[in-house]
């Protein structure tokens, strides 16, 4: 059943509604990736034939370890299946560093990032009644239970990093999926929410190349929460790393999505500024603190011994509703394709353009 938005989080799921059917012509910002980069597609395989749990994850966290920083100053992005394309930027490094920025010709109008203390969402056109300026929500790591019941979609900072490639796997009580002689393997753990839910995280990874095709996070139902797939991966010369030029954010119980086709990429740049990380300020714009309603306490997940992220250490797992083997809706091992393409919507529209297609005035 799908969760009814309270009022907060019906203003930002509708503001990104506006912004996408209005059409807006989205800029970049930063600099422009140069390097030439390359598919790995004609290469031997990279895992053995029948791989363990082990070198799986190992060969994951080893390209991993070779990205530092990666940023794209050229992104054609795609929200919710509308027949638009928009300009983007992203820049993503290791631990819970990430700044995700929209502008357009009348201003920014989307800023999402992270720091190390912080995250922050802003999004212009989830403006209240009355032209009340649209809220700057934050929230500190440490208040993240609480600002998660808040937020209009599922944010989990550590998982995020680990699906855009720079924080590595977990082999802990991790049970893999997969026959021998299929496109893909599953990387299966059980998590338990802060609330009590119990959850399944799934990695799928080509059992040839090794390259990741999706993160992904299900209830013991098989219904996705969120998922992030991947595709197009390339390799970058300069670092040996091979990243995908295709990411699909997914939250299907919010009905969002997000696609995003990365036309350049730089790897591990010399240096990107600090004020990159910094929560902006913006004039006019009062701030919300999702997790500011309680005094601060030292959650569980910063107790000693417990990584920092809602999602508690993997448990050993247990079958779900007497199977003995998870299916999922996709990715279950019996698909012949072992490298996801960008879709056909991802359009080519030349830079400070955006798609309307005519019959978008009628919906």
């Amino acid at each position: 059943m799908k969760r009814t938005p309270q009022p907060l989080q019906r203003r930002l799921r509708d503001g990104i509604a506006r912004l996408v059917c209005c059409g807006l012509v989205v800029l970049t910002t930063g600099c422009a990736a140069l390097g030439p980069w390359r598919r790995p597609s004609d290469v031997a395989c990279r895992l053995p034939q029948n791989p363990t749990v082990a070198q799986v994850v190992e060969h994951v966290n080893a390209n991993v370890a070779k990205v530092r920083c990666w940023r794209s100053d050229d992104i054609k992005i795609r929200a919710n299946n509308a027949p638009l394309t928009f300009d983007g930027s992203l820049v993503v490094e290791r631990e819970q560093r990430l700044r995700l920025q929209v502008m357009s010709m009348m201003g920014r109008e989307v800023d999402f990032g992270s720091n190390d203390e912080v995250f922050w969402l802003w999004v212009k056109r989830s403006a209240g009644p009355g032209h009340e300026p649209a809220p700057l929500l934050f929230a500190h790591h440490a208040d993240m239970d609480l600002a998660r019941q808040k937020l209009p979609l599922p944010f989990e900072p550590p998982w995020l990093m680990e699906a855009l490639g720079v924080a590595p796997l977990s082999a802990d009580n991790v049970q893999m999926e997969g026959q021998p002689g299929v496109a893909v393997i599953k990387l299966v753990s059980q998590h338990q929410l802060s609330d009590g839910r119990r959850v399944r995280k799934v990695v799928a990874v080509d059992a040839c190349k090794g390259q990741v095709l999706e993160h992904s996070v299900y209830d013991l139902h098989g219904r996705a929460l969120v998922r992030t797939i991947m595709g197009t991966h390339k390799l970058d010369p300069a670092s040996g790393a091979i990243l995908p030029r295709y990411i699909k954010l997914d939250w299907p119980q919010a009905d969002m999505s997000l696609a995003m086709e990365f036309r350049s990429v730089t790897v591990n740049p010399p240096m990107v500024p600090e004020t990159v990380w910094q929560m902006p300020e913006i004039p006019h714009t009062p701030m919300v603190n999702l997790g500011g309603s309680r005094p601060r306490t030292t959650p569980l997940a910063l107790l000693p011994g417990q990584p920092r992220t809602s999602l508690l250490p993997p448990e050993a797992i247990s079958p779900v509703s007497g199977n003995e083997t998870f299916e999922l809706p996709i990715l279950n091992g019996t698909e012949q394709p072992v490298e996801l393409q960008p879709p056909e919507e991802v359009s080519s529209e030349p830079a400070g353009r955006a798609r309307l297609e005519p019959w978008l005035g009628g919906e």
